[in-house]
């Protein structure tokens, strides 16, 4: 099907594209760095290896239509080069190479250590402890608990630790607070009480702050394909426990099943979910806002918004339930497509564009501030969770690491005029 191969080119020259914004000389995106893995992991590689295996039937259990796998790749295409066109313009002659700022010792942060704020963030991480041992009765503790405070103990932490970085002996009251901080993130930021969308991209995150080569443009591009093609397929071993129960020990067999099937199996349904998404649109139409409204104030309760929109992931779920035979509703629906959903490809540009200036806003702000320079690396891990999709939860996750970004940066950093 040359017409097929030659779409999917188009969306390699789109990942391209992005890869060239991201890696220029004077300035390095590790967000757009990710964005490119992505798509060559979810838009092509995939797609490729399981329309390989059938070409009947997709792996979300949909029929296949070769109009609509074009169309989507189209759709891709024009995102993917609107988002590199974007970016460039609205980064035009503005230098910045984040990893910089955590290399260089000099100027690098300013520590604000208040005692009387930080004896409130420890009663309150104890005191959510508590609530964690006796079992999580609401909804809203469990939000507050994982979805802020635990966010904000990995910001403190991460800051402390950039202060001590090299002079711990001369900085005992802060390598202290430091400690103490990552306690409660290693104690709340594990597989028991989160989902993977939250663990990866704060360990990964550490990992960068620890070692910050991994954050110069081509090994981070390495180290995200590692982490993408090897790690996460094996994590999938534990967190959804294939083959492993009762604390069984994983084979070496097994891993290497994982790995070498990830890319057939319903991780990696993000493009097959948009070739089915133009059947639904031919059937239904577009949502013209509705899903985009529904996710923006996805904190209303149901009980005062009955009509409010589910997820466009468990919209095309529940289509696939009853229209193929998928036997669940829980699938993603990647960026691009839930505002084409609603707008059709006008929706595509206004994605794209929304993206590069939110990429483009967060390296700004890393500039002169540590705390935004963290989470700019946190996003830039994020990122492969919110390309996925859906984008209800995963907006709805992103908001209290904002926010918590935002808490820490007045309680442990002062106003800088410049971070590096």
């Amino acid at each position: 099907m040359p017409e097929l191969i030659a779409s999917f080119f188009l969306v390699f020259v789109g990942g391209v594209a992005v890869l060239y914004s991201s890696l220029r000389n004077f300035r390095v995106s590790l967000p757009g760095i990710s964005l490119f893995i992505f798509v060559m992991l979810f838009y092509i590689l995939a797609p490729v290896v399981q329309l390989a295996d059938s070409m009947d039937y997709l792996v979300n259990t949909s029929r296949f239509s070769l109009s609509y796998a074009i169309y989507v790749n189209i759709i891709l295409f024009v995102f993917l080069v609107f988002y590199s066109l974007s970016y460039i313009w609205l980064t035009s002659g503005k230098v910045f190479i984040p990893y910089n700022h955590l290399v260089s010792q000099s100027a690098r942060i300013d520590v604000r250590v208040s005692f009387s704020k930080n004896v409130v963030i420890f009663i309150s991480l104890l005191a959510s402890s508590v609530f964690a041992f006796n079992g999580i009765q609401s909804s809203i503790v469990s939000l507050f608990i994982f979805k802020f405070l635990a966010l904000i103990a990995f910001f403190g932490a991460s800051v402390y630790f950039l202060s001590v970085r090299g002079s711990m002996t001369k900085k005992q009251m802060l390598f202290s607070l430091f400690l103490g901080l990552l306690f409660f993130v290693l104690f709340f930021k594990n597989p028991i009480f989160e989902r993977r969308n939250a663990l990866g991209p704060v360990y990964l995150t550490i990992a960068c702050l620890v070692a910050p080569f991994l954050l110069k443009g081509r090994i981070f591009l390495s180290f995200g394909v590692l982490v993408m093609v090897i790690a996460f397929p094996a994590a999938s071993l534990l967190t959804h426990q294939y083959g492993v129960s009762g604390g069984g020990s994983i084979s070496t067999e097994q891993l290497v099943q994982q790995i070498g099937g990830h890319y057939n199996d319903l991780h990696y349904d993000a493009w097959s979910n948009g070739v089915t998404m133009q059947e639904m649109i031919a059937e239904r139409g577009h949502t013209m806002g509705q899903q985009l409204v529904g996710t923006l104030l996805f904190f209303v309760p149901r009980a005062f918004w009955p009509e409010k929109p589910v997820s466009s992931g468990e919209m095309i779920g529940q289509y696939l339930m009853e229209n193929a035979s998928l036997w669940f509703s829980n699938v993603s629906f990647s960026f691009p497509f839930e505002f084409y959903l609603d707008f059709g490809i006008g929706g595509v540009f206004i994605a794209a564009f929304a993206l590069a200036y939110f990429v483009f806003f967060l390296e700004k702000r890393a500039d002169y501030s540590v705390v935004w320079n963290i989470l700019m690396i946190y996003f830039s891990f994020y990122i492969y969770f919110l390309m996925r999709g859906p984008f209800l939860p995963a907006f709805a996750y992103f908001v209290p690491v904002i926010l918590a970004c935002w808490i820490s940066g007045k309680v442990f950093t002062y106003k800088v005029e410049k971070c590096a």
